[in-house]
């Protein structure tokens, strides 16, 4: 039977008493060694020695020998004596709690103490529970140690793994950075953590369940997280979690093209493989063979992606309703439909407007039939305006359908019959939506005035005016006066029409449609081709425009006299009082000079020449606008050249339009010669 320490002192201490009494004669150093005597036999009896016995060390030391929890009792001067708290911790490794700060520091002394038992490092300095070393000895004899390990050391994954390898639960002390360390985890058998870790990693891209160990592909929760994230991680699902209805739904609710990951008993389910083809049609190719026969999947499919009428049985595609819903969703799918379907008509016409209304220029590999019928013509327009010219002859002489054409695409107009192009009512519809489809108008509608002011080519007042009225309105006003030099010839087969390139319809169209030149009256004097010179553009003609220059007597032509110009006025003498009223009212010339492709250099057209010769004779301001070309590419006029010009315009009204020297607009950015 054991003896309590506290029973142990009390004897100890009648003891004393009677030692004391016997040696009387030499009471000090009885008592002392009476002192020594007794915390040999118990340490704690220290407690109990008189105060001036607690501060003596050979009585400390003798009592810390026995029982290194004495040092508690110990004065505080040889708590600080560092052999004998080496003493303490050797026997106690408790002891170092009650050591004095100084020594809580020392590191040979807490060595000594976490040697014993790792669990000291709760009582050492700050200093030491962030020393690599001592830490790493402390955890490999008590895991939970790291406890008591400093923030850093608790974020250093060797010193946890040495904790770990000596206690599982040391784990739970680590850094949270480090509890997300999936090898340690391991270690510690925390397999809820690793699950955590794989179930984010593939929530955040579903694709990486790949690279996972088998338990993971294998692990429910894992496989869903990751097919919600990619229904196509169904690939690398275990063939268990392939078979899951669970699993298998939600990654088809992500991807249906997933079901052909599922295993072959879902892909023959019904409940599974209608919600995949409803999404993507496409899926139904891998359904099973007697669900690609069933009527409401493949209907499902085939309305949500016509081509998948391709994996269909082919009773079913031999089913009219089957294939209409297919060739409504996608006229391509036809070419799947039986033989028999393939031939009827009812769905061939959906084919061929499906298919041209993807590439309208496809009509012309159509019958004859399909190039006549209004519905199939249309979707190939609406989709490609030159496909008008692969319909029939009867569609293009149709006034109605013409014009419901030309209104979106004025250039369609080329494609209408002759008959239909010499319609005025066609031709205005067609300038109004492109200005440059005055070319292709016929029966002289190309020179008539209310088809050039709607093309943009004239000024209102020379559609609602005679020429005469025209002249005498604008020399008495007082608006600034545009003259336009742009380049014309006559029509090849009627001399009564000047052609004028797209180019420079373009150039005038934006012209007009700047809102700065609202207030200028534009003038294109050649726009008549009324002239004394039979070729109307000959240089050598000597008219420019005045009685002194032209001596021409011919009865066709009536010059100006006493600032007036009859009906059919020479376009020169019309244009010279233009250029002469112009410069009177700080008016200017704009010529257009184009590039002629074949040559690859900018040109004045004849009619061009003697405008020019004409406005420097007169004294005009001019600004000439070059048309780019780059490297051999020739650019259309754009609103750039449009505002460019409007800059020099700026600056010349400026500077109260005296410099009457040319200005030339190039685009340097982009211009090359």
């Amino acid at each position: 039977m054991s003896i309590h320490p506290n029973e142990q002192v009390r004897s100890n201490n009648s003891i004393i008493s009677s030692i004391i009494d016997e040696e009387s004669d030499d009471k000090t150093t009885s008592r002392r060694k009476v002192a020594i005597e007794l915390v040999c036999r118990c340490g704690l009896a220290l407690k109990y020695v008189e105060e001036e016995w607690k501060a003596d060390r050979e009585v400390v030391k003798a009592a810390l020998s026995n029982d290194g929890r004495a040092l508690v009792y110990t004065s505080n001067s040889l708590k600080d004596e560092e052999d004998l708290v080496r003493v303490a911790v050797s026997n106690r490794w408790a002891a170092l709690k009650h050591a004095s700060d100084r020594l809580k520091d020392t590191h040979q002394l807490v060595t000594v103490a976490v040697t014993t038992n790792g669990a000291a490092l709760q009582f050492a300095s700050e200093r030491l529970r962030g020393d690599a070393a001592l830490v790493t000895l402390a955890v490999s004899t008590w895991g939970l140690a790291l406890e008591h390990a400093s923030l850093q050391l608790k974020n250093d994954a060797r010193i946890v793994a040495k904790a770990i390898a000596s206690d599982t639960a040391a784990f739970s002390h680590a850094s949270l950075d480090l509890q997300r360390n999936e090898v340690l985890a391991a270690a510690a058998g925390r397999t809820d953590i690793i699950s955590q870790l794989v179930i984010e990693r593939v929530t955040v891209d579903g694709l990486v369940l790949r690279d996972e160990q088998d338990e993971w592909r294998n692990n429910k929760d894992v496989v869903i997280a990751a097919v919600n994230n990619n229904g196509l991680a169904l690939r690398y699902a275990s063939k268990i979690l392939r078979n899951d209805h669970d699993v298998v739904t939600a990654a088809i609710a992500n991807d249906s093209r997933s079901l052909k990951y599922a295993s072959k008993n879902l892909r023959n389910t019904s409940d599974i493989v209608k919600p995949a083809v409803t999404a993507n049609g496409r899926a139904l190719e891998y359904a099973s063979q007697h669900l690609k026969n069933d009527l409401d999947i493949v209907r499902a499919a085939v309305t949500q992606y016509g081509d998948s009428l391709r994996y269909a049985s082919q009773e079913l595609k031999d089913n009219t309703d089957i294939v209409t819903t297919a060739v409504k969703q996608d006229a391509h799918s036809l070419r799947y439909a039986s033989t028999y379907l393939k031939n009827d008509a009812h769905l061939f016409r959906h084919y061929a407007i499906a298919r041209v209304s993807l590439k309208g220029t496809e009509i012309k590999s159509f019958h004859d039939e399909w190039k006549a019928d209004r519905d199939v013509v249309t979707a190939a327009v609406n989709n490609d305006w030159t496909a008008l010219k692969h319909a029939s002859h009867e569609l293009k002489d149709d006034k109605q359908f013409i014009a419901d054409i030309v209104t979106r695409e004025g250039s369609a107009l080329q494609y209408a019959t002759e008959q239909l192009r010499s319609d005025k009512d066609i031709v205005l519809l067609a300038v109004k939506a492109r200005p440059e489809a005055l070319k292709f108008a016929a029966g002289g509608l190309n020179e008539d005035p209310e088809c050039l002011i709607a093309a943009g080519l004239w000024d209102a007042s020379y559609g609602t005016t005679t020429q005469h009225e025209t002249t005498t309105t604008t020399t008495m006003g007082n608006a600034k006066n545009i003259i336009l030099s742009i380049g014309a010839n006559l029509n090849v087969d009627d001399h009564t029409i000047p052609i004028i390139s797209e180019h420079s319809t373009t150039f005038v169209t934006k012209l007009k449609n700047h809102p700065f030149f609202k207030n200028y009256t534009l003038l294109q004097p050649d726009a008549y081709v009324n002239s004394c010179d039979p070729d109307w553009t000959n240089m050598a003609s000597t008219c420019r425009g005045t009685c002194n220059t032209c001596q021409n007597e011919d009865e066709r032509k009536t010059r100006i006299t006493h600032g007036k110009e009859e009906d059919r006025c020479c376009w020169r003498f019309l244009l010279h009082q233009n250029l002469e009223q112009g410069r009177d009212t700080n008016g200017f010339m704009v010529q257009v000079v184009e590039v002629d492709e074949s040559t690859e250099e900018h040109i004045l057209e004849d009619n061009q020449k003697i405008e020019l010769e004409m406005a420097e004779s007169v004294g005009i301001k001019i600004f000439r606008v070059y048309q780019d070309i780059y490297f051999g590419d020739v650019s259309p006029f754009d609103d750039y050249h449009i505002a460019r010009l409007v800059e020099r315009l700026k600056s010349w009204n400026h500077k109260n339009c005296v410099d009457m020297m040319e200005s030339e607009i190039k685009l340097m950015k982009h211009y090359c010669i």
